[in-house]
């Protein structure tokens, strides 16, 4: 399964791909994470896998705040680009 991450803000809502995939039996949907112990079929570990999501909501609420700190109204298309 691919893992997207979601992101709702001034009522809007953006889905974004993180470029990780994962077997929905390593997946615990409850903490929004993969399982312990596992490995995706390219190689990444749970881990590597669990660090890049966390890395990109960091991302993600740090330029949204910047945008709204500086009274810009961040559309979808810009934060989507903003994490490229």
């Amino acid at each position: 399964m691919a893992i997207n991450l979601f992101f709702s803000f001034d009522g809007k809502r953006m889905q974004f791909y993180s470029g990780r995939r994962i077997d929905l039996k390593k997946w615990d949907s409850e903490s929004q994470r993969v399982k312990r112990n596992n490995v995706n079929k390219k190689g990444y570990t749970s881990t590597d896998i669990n660090e890049h999501i966390t890395n990109i909501e960091a991302t993600i609420v740090k330029v949204y705040k910047e945008s709204k700190a500086l009274e810009l109204q961040p559309s979808v298309a810009y934060l989507k680009e903003q994490l490229k």
